[in-house]
């Protein structure tokens, strides 16, 4: 019975820890906007990529972000021949939603990935820089 009880309790302390680092059971961190930006200041080769749709991209987006279109047929085609996979990508979307489907995906295909939680929104919520 003492073992069962520190099993549990292991268990709990565990998972109490990585919720509190924003890692999800997909793999990848799920980060505010700050961690995020954090994230992004810590690897310079940061890729970053924005998953929404052309229109929403050219309303404005983060500095330097790349566009690749998750909601498109042939997205891991284009992720497979343009991202660098020994480089992280910090992945954004308009509210978090898609681009956590776009770091599922690339996490399983072997990326580093940080999703921004919250998204754009959260992101110029924050009062952070964008490009248009």
């Amino acid at each position: 019975m003492k073992y069962l009880i520190l099993a549990a309790f292991l268990f709990i302390a565990v998972v109490a820890w990585a919720m509190s680092r924003g890692i999800d059971d997909d793999g990848f961190p799920n980060l505010g906007v700050e961690a995020f930006e954090t994230f992004i200041a810590q690897h310079d080769s940061t890729t970053i990529l924005d998953v929404r749709t052309p229109a929403e991209y050219a309303e404005g987006h983060l500095p330097g972000a790349k566009l690749i279109d998750v909601s498109s047929s042939d997205f891991m085609v284009i992720a497979l021949k343009t991202l660098p996979q020994n480089k992280p990508v910090a992945v954004y979307c308009r509210s978090g939603r898609r681009s956590a489907n776009a770091a599922r995906m690339l996490t399983e295909a072997g990326w580093r990935v940080a999703n921004l939680k919250g998204g754009y929104l959260a992101w110029t919520a924050e009062g952070k820089p964008v490009e248009k």
